[in-house]
């Protein structure tokens, strides 16, 4: 049995009244899940302005995974609910364009 997570941090876009500390809270936690009390294989998003990106990177992660693992999605940042689906913010994100650049959590699911 592994463990795998893939962590997310992002400050979210100026327009949402930008975070502080998103990126360094992600940051913070992929440490606490590498250590090896915990014992995670933890992947960051090389760019986690893209949403397709980061999904991707994501499913990647999700398809290494076997009956048995532990698997965590992690994400610091702004969300919105959007008709009755939450969103989560990137950098880039523009309100004004949430299907194209937001994160989408059912997308996260229907993997």
């Amino acid at each position: 049995m592994s463990r795998r997570a893939v962590v997310v941090g992002s400050n979210g876009p100026e327009s949402a009244g930008a975070l502080q500390y998103a990126r360094r809270d992600a940051e913070r936690m992929a440490k606490v899940l590498k250590h090896a009390r915990c014992g995670f294989d933890v992947v960051k998003p090389s760019r986690s302005r893209d949403p397709q990106q980061v999904e991707r990177c994501i499913a990647e992660a999700a398809e290494l995974c076997v009956e048995g693992d532990t698997f965590i999605v992690f994400f610091s940042g702004h969300g919105i609910i959007e008709g009755g689906n939450l969103i989560l913010m990137l950098d880039q994100t523009d309100l004004r364009r949430p299907l194209t650049t937001a994160l989408h959590v059912e997308a996260i699911y229907d993997l």
